[in-house]
């Protein structure tokens, strides 16, 4: 009899289920047997098997005519398996390379029934998240212990990267629906624990979860899939009622999954079927303030890597109908957004960013027939894509690009530029410097040396391996930097000999007409901005919206009017751009060119600053 059964449910994992089966058979422990289901697949998926099934004896496989869901899969293959210990793998995930090995050594000093292994989530573009379980719990005979991790999300819900002992997974009287595809193994693994005498958690990675775009629990559900999550909830509950004392954790852990439901889905379906499953109570606004739920709700969208986009609208339409601070409200915005910019980049240019938009501005903008300054900028991200943007917004580049336009005495002198950080000889460089990334818009990429001897060099290199991983172009889809290489550049510090603070001096021009021209000060106190028209009269509007006034009005800079004749020479030919200046021992040095200040979702104060200067913007929307 083998040691261990692995069970792998397979239905249309073509792509995938070579890498899941290579994974198994390169185990440490080889005292194992192999039990693929087909799921009654419909590609070559059962060709793959049968290949692997001649090739080794370990090896059996479970074929039927008709589809019949995951949940059934596995517990076919607990009926014919024989090893002492059994653990379950989907069809396109992987096992590492001793977990059976850990998982069963664990079993067997612990004498538990179940085992718990750390997973890692892969996504597609490569990146790996680990889902970090508590090596030191240990529960004993405590099943109350574990299902409050469980309802607590400190154990992951299903199946998959756990070990359960054979005389868990043959129990009789285990309730398996067939055709269900969502929330199937949360079902199944609560009977489990309900069972349970002891169980552990060990420290190694076991499991890798492959995220995949088209996988059941990252796609829109069905109506069939939805009343499944009805079904397996109802379930649930049924084992948790013998536990009294985790009431609140029970109420607090459905309330966060059906709203969940609710935001990522069609909210209408969604209630029909949880009013005839008797969970409608859960989602009540009563019930919600009662357990403070909607947040925790919100917090596990905010958690999740999710690819449907339903339920970011959803949320926000919630949002509207409750009674919330201000303050909570836009700070789970903030948070939704900021989740958007991590896992929204596949979405298409235009659909996202009316997305974030709305998150980060309040309202859904208008890209058809723009009216505002915002809306504007937005537009021509979409519309407006010309080549020499890349050299105009590259660090590096646009100095030589502004030389050839208005001469090289404006430009701040470039010491040295690298690929990365460890390139950076800090030997060489002055005693007083600036570093910069070339890739970056505002300060999130700028470090400044004003003494050599106390500069912290550690502190300046996460700075910069933080800024060069940053990505304007994914997370505003500001075209312009989508090709601009990463590097570093050092240039020459830039002090004025009056002391005090070095104002930047930014003209918003259109079509090279300078309008207004915002000065920026405090950067190492308490920045202020402040906007002035072309004869030097103080404006009463902010942007972004969340800065202050400085406390005293500045005097006009002597060289204005030069800086506002080089603004006009470089931003002649676009709809608008942000001409930047330093005024500097009385000369004026060239800083940055900008289309797109806060990526244009800064907002404005008063509001309708934001249409004024949006009139000033002419486009072609025709195109």
């Amino acid at each position: 009899m083998a040691k261990v059964s692995v069970i792998v449910p397979v239905f249309n994992l073509e792509q995938y289920v070579g890498a899941t089966i290579e994974s198994i058979k390169n185990q440490s422990l080889t005292d194992w047997e192999l039990i693929l289901v087909d799921d009654a697949s419909t590609d070559n998926s059962l060709s793959i098997l049968r290949g692997y099934e001649q090739t080794d004896k370990r090896i059996h496989i479970i074929t039927y005519n008709e589809n019949k869901g995951p949940m059934y899969a596995r517990e076919q293959g607990c009926k014919l398996s024989q090893g002492e210990f059994v653990t379950f793998c989907d069809g396109d995930d992987e096992l590492s390379e001793n977990a059976l090995e850990v998982l069963v050594k664990s079993a067997v000093k612990e004498k538990a029934d179940i085992v718990i292994g750390q997973f890692e989530t892969v996504f597609s573009d490569g990146r790996r998240e680990p889902y970090s379980i508590n090596a030191k719990l240990n529960y004993g005979n405590s099943r109350e212990s574990l299902f409050k991790s469980v309802l607590m999300k400190e154990i992951p819900q299903g199946v998959a990267g756990k070990m359960f002992h054979k005389d868990i997974v043959k129990t009789q009287g285990l309730v398996i629906y067939e055709n269900c595809t969502i929330s199937e193994d949360a079902a199944v693994l609560f009977q489990y624990i309900d069972k349970c005498q002891r169980a552990c958690v060990v420290s190694d990675t076991t499991y890798y979860y492959n995220q995949r775009n088209s996988s059941t629990t990252h796609s829109c559900l069905t109506n069939v899939q939805i009343e499944c999550v009805c079904k397996t909830t109802v379930l649930r509950l049924k084992v948790l009622n013998k536990y009294p004392t985790l009431k609140r954790e029970i109420n607090n852990y459905f309330t966060g999954n059906l709203i969940y439901l609710s935001l990522r889905e069609n909210e209408g379906n969604v209630r029909g079927l949880l009013k005839k499953y008797d969970l409608i109570h859960f989602v009540s606004y009563q019930n919600v303030f009662k357990f403070n739920s909607f947040l925790d709700a919100v917090k596990i969208i905010i958690k999740r890597d999710f690819k449907p986009v339903a339920y970011f609208f959803n949320c926000i339409k919630m949002l509207t109908k409750i009674n919330v601070t201000k303050m909570t409200k836009e700070r789970i915005l903030n948070a939704l957004a900021a989740r958007l910019m991590l896992c929204g980049t596949w979405l298409p240019d235009v659909f996202y960013l009316r997305l974030l938009f709305r998150l980060k501005m309040g309202f859904w903008p208008n890209l058809n027939n723009p009216e505002t300054f915002s809306e504007k900028l937005q537009w021509i991200k979409i519309h407006d894509r010309r080549p020499e943007y890349t050299t105009m917004v590259d660090k590096y580049a646009v100095k030589q690009y502004v030389a050839d336009i208005i001469g090289e005495k404006y430009i701040i002198p470039t010491i040295a530029i690298w690929n990365n950080v460890e390139q950076i000889d800090w030997n060489s460089l002055p005693k007083k410097f600036v570093l910069k990334t070339t890739h970056g818009g505002g300060s999130c990429g700028v470090v400044i040396c004003r003494d050599k001897d106390t500069f912290d060099k550690h502190v300046a290199v996460e700075q910069l391996i933080h800024s060069l991983k940053q990505d304007i172009y994914r997370s505003y889809r500001e075209w312009p930097y989508k090709n601009v290489p990463k590097r570093i550049i050092a240039e020459k510090y830039m002090e004025d000999c009056q002391g005090g603070d070095l104002l930047d001096y930014k003209f918003f021009c259109f079509r090279g007409e300078p309008k207004y021209c915002q000065v920026i000060g405090g950067r190492d106190t308490m920045m202020t901005i402040d906007f002035y028209d072309m004869k030097w009269q103080h404006q009463s509007f902010h942007e972004p919206r969340d800065y202050p006034f400085s406390k005293n009005l500045h005097n006009k800079p002597k060289n204005f009017e030069e800086m506002k004749l080089l603004a006009t020479k470089l931003a002649k030919d676009y709809p608008f751009l942000r001409v930047d200046f330093y005024d500097i021992n009385g000369r004026v040095f060239f800083g940055e060119l900008t289309f797109f200040p806060t990526s244009g979702m800064g907002g404005f104060d008063p509001k309708e600053w934001d249409y004024v200067l949006g009139k000033y913007i002419l486009l072609n929307c025709s195109n």
